[in-house]
């Protein structure tokens, strides 16, 4: 009975045991496995770097475009800052904008109102007159206005281009750029293919 019992043990173990094809198989599966398993690290790894790279080229670019359009706007402030501290001769006096923007024939554009409530009110009440003058190079329309205090203000008129498309548009309800500098307070916007520049004393 014992001698029967250790046959069927080793039967049953020959059974079970692997030749060396069957081994070297399952190595190769093994193998594969790994190798797949490998890949896929791989990949995700590549996956991964690919979307911090490309987070941080449209950070980079997003910040470019802040700075280009906060050095532009800084720009331009002082320009137009500059022109209304030192005001040169009026071209064309006149308080109605309709007998003023005749004389700007040289533009491609004919200066108006603006549909900004203040602007319209300022130029309806206190125009005096205007001339030309450059906004970073680009001839535009100077409109000056004087209150009954003597306070002065002036709106800058000038074409669009492309260094202005960061500017906040009217027509899309985009709040105005407002800055402050040297006791002036500087508007910025555009609108109608215009970029709108208001300048007038800082209010205490």
């Amino acid at each position: 009975m014992t001698d029967s019992l250790k046959n069927v043990a080793e039967n049953l173990f020959n059974e079970f045991e692997l030749d060396d094809k069957k081994i070297k198989a399952l190595l190769a599966l093994e193998n594969a496995s790994s190798k797949k398993r490998s890949y896929i690290r791989l990949l995700s790894k590549v996956a991964s770097l690919f979307a911090v790279a490309v987070f941080i080229t449209l950070f980079a670019i997003n910040q470019n475009s802040y700075y280009k359009k906060e050095n532009m706007v800084n720009l331009i402030v002082a320009e137009v800052v500059n022109n209304h501290r030192y005001l040169k001769p009026l071209e064309v006096t006149s308080s109605q904008l309709v007998s003023v923007s005749k004389y700007f024939n040289q533009l491609s554009f004919s200066p108006y109102a603006s549909n900004n409530d203040s602007v319209v009110s300022a130029l309806s009440n206190t125009l005096i007159g205007g001339r030309y003058c450059s906004i970073q190079g680009t001839t535009a329309a100077q409109l000056r206005m004087e209150s009954s205090e003597g306070s002065i203000s002036t709106l800058f008129q000038v074409g669009m281009s492309d260094s202005f498309l960061n500017i906040p548009s009217f027509e899309k309800g985009e709040a105005s750029i407002v800055k402050h500098k040297d006791g002036y307070e500087v508007q910025i916007w555009q609108e109608k293919g215009l970029l709108m520049v208001w300048v007038k004393p800082a209010s205490s």
